[in-house]
């Protein structure tokens, strides 16, 4: 029993480890994306843009379609796409 403790204690290590690589890839995503909202509030270009976004989900879905359901790769870039959006939304 202690080794199966142990184990899900490595294991859970790792995905803090993980998540903390995760979370440092979205503050950078995130940081471009504030700065194309700034570029599109300067241009008058629109914040959404849907042909872009469907671009995005059928080439990560096609790209990672044997580790990842196409599905729940949709569901993570919807959430991606939305804070994205709301970070471009704000002002300077």
């Amino acid at each position: 029993m202690n080794e199966q403790i142990d184990n899900i204690i490595r294991l859970r290590n790792l995905i803090d480890d993980i998540d903390n690589q995760i979370f440092e890839l979205f503050a950078k995503r995130f940081d471009i994306s504030k700065k194309i909202g700034e570029s599109k509030s300067t241009y008058k270009i629109p914040i959404d843009d849907g042909s872009r976004e469907k671009a995005i989900i059928k080439r990560i879905s096609n790209d990672y379609k044997n580790k990842i359901k196409p599905e729940h790769a949709e569901i993570l870039l919807e959430t991606i796409f939305l804070i994205s959006k709301n970070i471009q939304k704000l002002k300077k």
